[in-house]
C-alpha cells in the first residue's frame, strides 16, 4: 500500500518506479549528521531509519524533553524535509473487519519512504501498550519496519525503540 506524500518540498531526491531513492539522488541529498549507530540500543538499520533518528536527535538536542508531542512533530517534519526524506504525516489508516471498513481508524504520525512507520510519544515511560500500538500500525499498513520515539527522556537514545514484522 503506497501513501501519498503530503510534505511540501522540492521533488528531490528522485524516486524510481520501485519507490526507492536512486543512487544518483542519494549523492545529491546529503545530510550533515546521519545517525549511523546508537550505542547499546539495538535498532533496525536502514538509510531511512538512520536519517529519521538523526533528525530526532537534532530536534531533541535543540528542544530537550518537556514539550508536547504537538511541538516535536512539526520540528521532526522540518528536519526530515531538510534530510530529503519522502514522508507523509498524520496518515489516516483504515481498518477492515469482516468486510466492514472503518475509514479513519487511526493516524500514523509519520510514514517515511513508504517503508517505515514512525510513532512519536512524550510519555514518562514507554509502556507495552505503546509497543503494541506500533506493531498494530505495522500490521494494518502492511509495512515491516517501525520506530517509536519518546521525546520525554534526558538522552534520546533511551527513548528509541524499533520494530520489525
Amino acid at each position: 500500500m503506497a501513501y501519498a506524500v503530503v510534505n511540501n518540498r522540492p521533488r528531490q531526491p528522485a524516486f524510481g518506479a520501485n519507490g526507492h531513492v536512486s543512487s544518483s539522488a542519494r549523492a545529491v541529498a546529503s545530510w550533515p549528521e546521519p545517525c549511523t549507530s546508537v550505542s547499546s540500543v539495538a535498532l533496525i538499520s536502514t538509510e531511512a531509519t538512520e536519517l529519521v533518528i538523526g533528525c530526532a536527535f537534532r530536534v531533541h538536542r535543540a528542544l530537550g524533553p518537556g514539550l508536547f508531542e504537538s511541538v516535536y512533530q512539526p520540528c521532526l517534519a522540518h528536519e526530515m524535509t531538510r534530510a530529503a526524506l519522502r514522508f507523509a504525516e498524520q496518515v489516516l489508516v483504515p481498518v477492515t473487519y469482516d468486510g466492514l471498513v472503518i475509514p479513519p481508524a487511526f493516524r500514523a504520525d509519520f510514514i517515511v519512504e513508504n517503508e517505515l512507520v514512525v510513532e512519536l510519544k512524550h510519555v514518562e515511560q514507554v509502556l507495552p501498550v505503546h509497543c503494541s500500538q506500533v506493531l498494530t500500525y505495522l500490521r494494518l499498513t502492511g509495512l515491516k519496519k517501525g520506530l517509536l520515539i519518546n521525546f520525554n527522556v534526558p538522552v534520546l537514545k533511551q527513548g528509541l525503540k524499533s520494530f520489525v514484522m
